[in-house]
């Protein structure tokens, strides 16, 4: 007869288990959109990296807590950029697999906490590893300056790793490794301060939703005792220190980063709503809608996605109103087995409130938005697996179901991860799925002018100033059409047209000193080059074109002084140095 075994072989061959199958979700999140590594810089990694100048001036990294780019304060992205750009240069290879680090950890993590909430290793493992190779995810995983969503979630789900583990034993470690999350959380995004009410929904459902049947999660401890869940009951255990404490220390991050938040962005646009909040209030119940069935049927995507404006409170706002309602309805009805349901939920309608349209922002609807929400769902899908396999008949199914969801899914993210190879390839997209998109048509317009094709640009561009007649970033692709086919006064109109819109526009000003030199207007081209110096100072391509033409002006001490500021910000820049080496030659 064989000897049993005894229960610490048993626990160490699960335990190897679960660290075997969370690094398989680990390898899942880090290789399912491979083909998008060999990409290269698109669209607005353009201006979120290459114009925060402190990403690439070496000890510049503490300036990045003070800097903002395209309206946005993302610290924790800049100091990854920063450290991207120490270890690759500008090679985008290395800064993919960055990102897909982000990526594959949050598989993890998810993996992770819904073991910690009560799913089974084979549930926890596919509600993870529908995560980690979701195709709407490709967006915020392969587009590099989506790197933020990636790192607020990292920090949203450490948070509630750590807090669950705190409320479980209050240990030190615990508690710092809470408030680490917190700073890598609120200093990525402003959309991770929605940790607070998921922590809230935590205590209530998690913990109330089970009473009298034991804790949901392990990590809540069973030396709290029993209760009814009453009000009176609730209030008790929330004023308790284990809740309080590593909350109020996250506020005071939570405070820090809001504050230095609204200094820095004082003055910015944030963006503003098309058709007013009337529009807003038709569209929001079908954009929520549009959200939830890309979690099962993802397709079509894109980074510009339509939002009709124009439909009104029609019957497609009311069916949307009715699905949300329903779901609503699962959060205030009390049933202790619908405590997962109710958490899920509120998680899920949390994570989306900053981008829900109550702050207007430039873009509506974008699947990146999806990313932190998501979480919820695949909570979902892992709880929602474990109860059908308690359901003879159900199961089977189940596991079919994702079976097939998984293959279709981890192929259609393979395919459309080819979509972010170059700018080209995303709005040639972009258009085949929202004919609407000026953006589409104006930076694909700007792709034909890099090409050396500015008469297709212009032919581009007009069809999105038709759509949109306001848009100064196609104003300046029409000029920049214009300038390449030799029509430089017609392409000056629209440079100023733009830059009356936004005045210290750097680049703008730089487009538009280069086409004043190529007219032999210098001293008008040397007043925008200063101007460039005072509102951007490291602008390196700006500053050697200012040397350069100081220069040809005679003004040397100028040049030097241009030239000199180049090697500060750029200290292997050799076009630089050898000017400054030929003037200490010729003593001048």
């Amino acid at each position: 007869m064989e000897a049993p075994q005894d229960k610490p072989t048993e626990a160490k061959a699960n335990q190897g288990k679960v660290w075997l199958l969370g690094v398989l979700v680990f390898l899942a999140g880090m290789l399912i959109f491979f083909p998008g590594a060999k990409g290269d810089f698109i669209y607005d990694d353009h201006v979120d990296i290459r114009n925060v100048d402190n990403v690439f001036t070496p000890g510049a990294w503490p300036e990045l807590f003070k800097t903002a780019s395209a309206q946005l304060y993302r610290p924790v992205k800049y100091l990854s950029y920063y450290l991207d750009n120490a270890l690759f240069g500008w090679k985008p290879e290395g800064w993919h697999w960055h990102s897909y680090l982000w990526h594959a950890l949050n598989g993890a993590l998810i993996f992770a906490l819904a073991r910690r909430w009560g799913a089974s290793l084979l549930a926890a493992t596919l509600g993870a590893l529908w995560f980690a190779i979701h195709p709407i995810h490709a967006e915020a995983v392969v587009w590099i300056s989506s790197r933020a969503s990636l790192q607020s979630t990292t920090g949203v789900l450490l948070m509630l790793f750590f807090y669950d583990r705190w409320r479980q034993y209050e240990r030190k470690g615990d508690l710092v490794g809470l408030l680490m999350a917190g700073f890598i959380g609120f200093f990525s995004k402003e959309d991770a301060l929605m940790v607070f009410p998921v922590i809230v929904m935590y205590e209530w459902f998690l913990w109330w939703g089970v009473m009298g049947q034991g804790p949901l999660s392990p990590a809540l401890s069973p030396r709290r005792g029993e209760g009814d869940g009453s009000p009176i009951e609730i209030v008790s255990i929330l004023k308790q220190r284990a809740f309080l404490f590593p909350v109020i220390l996250l506020g005071v991050i939570a405070v820090v980063y809001v504050g230095l938040r609204q200094s820095i962005l004082t003055g910015l646009s944030q963006g503003a709503r098309e058709d007013g909040v009337a529009g807003w209030l038709s569209t929001l119940p079908v954009i929520l809608t549009t959200y939830l069935r890309q979690l099962v049927w993802p397709d079509p995507m894109c980074i510009d996605q339509p939002v009709d404006y124009s439909a009104g409170f029609g019957v497609v706002f009311i069916l949307s109103t009715l699905v949300l309602l329903t779901l609503a309805g699962v959060m205030v009805i009390r049933k202790q087995a619908w405590a997962h349901w109710q958490f899920a939920i509120g998680f899920f309608f949390f994570t989306l409130v900053p981008v829900m349209g109550l702050i207007p922002i430039n873009q509506p609807r974008a699947d990146r938005f999806l990313y932190l929400p998501s979480v919820a769902a695949a909570l979902c899908v892992a709880w929602g697996l474990d109860w059908a396999m308690k359901q003879q008949k159900l199961r089977l199914v189940a596991l079919t179901f994702m079976a097939m969801m998984m293959g279709w899914f981890g192929w259609r993210s393979w395919d459309y991860s080819k979509t972010f190879l170059t700018d080209r390839d995303l709005w040639e997209q972009v258009i085949s799925v929202n004919e609407r998109s000026y953006r589409g048509y104006a930076n694909l317009a700007a792709a034909e002018n890099n090409s050396g094709r500015p008469q297709n640009g212009l032919e581009l561009v007009e069809h999105s100033l038709a759509i949109k007649d306001d848009y100064p970033e196609g104003w300046v692709i029409k000029g920049y059409s214009l300038a390449m086919m030799g029509k430089l006064a017609e392409a000056e109109v629209q440079y100023r047209q733009a830059i009356a819109s936004a005045p210290d526009e750097a680049r703008w000003l730089f487009l538009l000193a280069d086409l004043l030199e190529r007219q032999k207007r210098n001293a008008e081209a040397m007043e925008l080059y200063e101007r460039i110096a005072t509102v951007r100072p490291a602008y390196v391509e700006a500053r050697l074109s200012a040397g350069f033409l100081a220069a040809t002006m005679g003004r040397l001490s100028k040049a030097r002084e241009h030239w000199e500021a180049v090697l500060k910000y750029d200290p292997g820049n050799e076009t630089a140095r050898k000017n400054l080496e030929i003037m200490a030659k010729q003593g001048k």
